[in-house]
């Protein structure tokens, strides 16, 4: 029994099957994480209900595009759309090192905003801080437009003011009694 070594071809169809068949799993598992929170708590049950359905419904919608991808396009569209091939060259020891600094001081800055966030928290509550952290992550770290970033923030005060009210959260109060 000899094994041929697989082609191009061969290896983007076992590609495209893999890349439905890992599709289907996580539909598979969000619905696992569903059907056993469903005997739970209504209370309790709510974030991993929420977190199975969005998880069941991204799996369905990516297992249906490949599907017609694979139909349409064939085997080939297997990492086509991850953006632009990159061109691979020889990089020297002191524009690694630069390059490696670079995605360090990314790193701290966005473990800064988490902090800021966590403090900010504290200081004037969940909702507050929330709205805070998207007016000044959008703008600052996406470069948004103004108009997108008031309703994110306004659109996220709302929804966790409701959420508390409804569900009737415990959310992170603030030390200024606000």
């Amino acid at each position: 029994m000899s094994s041929a070594p697989l082609s191009t071809d061969s290896g983007r169809h076992l590609g495209s099957i893999l890349r439905i068949v890992l599709n289907v799993g996580v539909v598979l598992v969000f619905g696992a994480a569903a059907y056993v929170a469903s005997d739970w708590q209504m209370r309790t049950a709510v974030m991993p209900l929420t977190v199975a359905g969005l998880g069941i419904a991204l799996g369905i919608l990516n297992v249906v595009v490949d599907a017609r991808r694979l139909r349409t396009v064939g085997a080939g569209f297997v990492n086509v759309d991850r953006g632009q091939a990159e061109v691979v060259t020889e990089v020297g020891a002191d524009e690694l090192a630069a390059r490696e600094s670079e995605e360090i001081k990314q790193g701290l800055r966005y473990f800064a905003w988490l902090v800021g966030y966590l403090l900010l928290m504290r200081v004037v509550g969940a909702a507050i801080a929330s709205g805070v952290l998207l007016l000044l992550f959008f703008r600052l770290e996406g470069k948004q437009s103004w108009r997108f970033t008031l309703l994110g923030a306004a659109g996220a005060i709302v929804a966790i003011f409701l959420l508390d009210e409804v569900l009737n959260l415990r959310l992170p109060r603030n030390m200024l009694g606000l």
